[in-house]
């Protein structure tokens, strides 16, 4: 893999709730999930991205980092499940392309659409951060417009004393003020309730 790709895989925090997520609990039970984050992840880190490579079922496994303790279930039925549910295809091989006694080429169907809704995602995520940065330095300033993070305080000690006096301890009398007011409205409720 090159320094150029993102080490990381984007995935939805609400895959076990998804239609492919409980299809595959249902039907492989957790380790279902987990095969198929590890899938995602092998095809991410894969020399072509998105397509998940094995010749061998131990090799599969090996791939996918659970070789020494594999699921009940065979790859061959994971992905003949997953291309069920339109998650996954086979890939034809031909002769001429790169076909070899037992290689199976598995591509992940949704692959390029989830890398590019992340990829909008991080581009919108740094365009806010920039924004975020530049409205508060200087922007604002030359069309005679006050940013949203300047105040009219000339320094740190100004703002922390504002600070201060708005999150400062109550007085004595501000405690004996406020439990008087609550001992009204407590007198007040109870003269409601027993009104009618």
């Amino acid at each position: 893999m090159d320094g150029r790709r993102r080490q990381w895989q984007p995935i939805s925090t609400a895959l076990p709730w998804t239609k492919t997520g409980l299809a595959l609990r249902e039907k492989f039970g957790p380790m279902g999930l987990h095969v198929w984050v590890l899938v995602l992840l092998a095809a991410k880190r894969a020399p072509e991205q998105g397509v998940f490579v094995y010749v061998s079922e131990s090799e599969g496994w090996a791939l996918l980092g659970i070789e020494d303790a594999p699921p009940d279930f065979t790859l061959r039925e994971f992905f003949d499940f997953t291309g069920r549910l339109k998650q996954t295809r086979r890939r034809r091989l031909n002769s001429g392309y790169r076909a070899s006694e037992g290689r199976q080429e598995i591509v992940i169907t949704q692959f390029e659409e989830w890398s590019q809704t992340a990829r909008k995602e991080l581009r919108a995520q740094k365009e806010s951060r920039k924004r975020r940065r530049d409205r508060g330095h200087g922007m604002g300033h030359d069309r005679g417009t006050v940013g949203a993070t300047d105040l009219d305080l000339d320094s740190d000690s100004e703002r922390a004393r504002t600070r201060a006096e708005i999150y400062e301890e109550p007085t004595p009398e501000q405690l004996a003020e406020n439990a008087r007011l609550a001992a009204e409205l407590a007198s007040a409720l109870q003269g409601a309730v027993k009104a009618p």
